[in-house]
C-alpha cells in the first residue's frame, strides 16, 4: 500500500467533529503523503467523515 497512516486517538466517549480538524489540516499540507485517516476513541465506530474512519478502540 502507498501513502501513509495518520491517526488520532483520544479518551472521548462522545464524537465531535473538530476531532478532524488536525487530521484535515495534516492532510491539506501533505496531501500526497496521507494514504488513510483514522480517529480511534471510546464512543462507537461510526461510518467515514470526511474520508476519515471514527472507530472505537475495542474495534481495532
Amino acid at each position: 500500500m502507498d501513502g501513509n497512516f495518520i491517526t488520532r486517538t483520544l479518551r472521548e466517549a462522545t464524537f465531535h467533529p473538530d476531532f478532524a480538524k488536525g487530521l484535515n489540516n495534516f492532510e491539506k499540507t501533505f496531501t500526497d503523503l496521507i494514504h488513510k485517516k483514522t480517529i480511534i476513541y471510546s464512543g462507537q465506530t461510526l461510518p467515514y467523515i470526511n474520508n476519515t474512519s471514527i472507530i472505537n478502540y475495542r474495534d481495532c
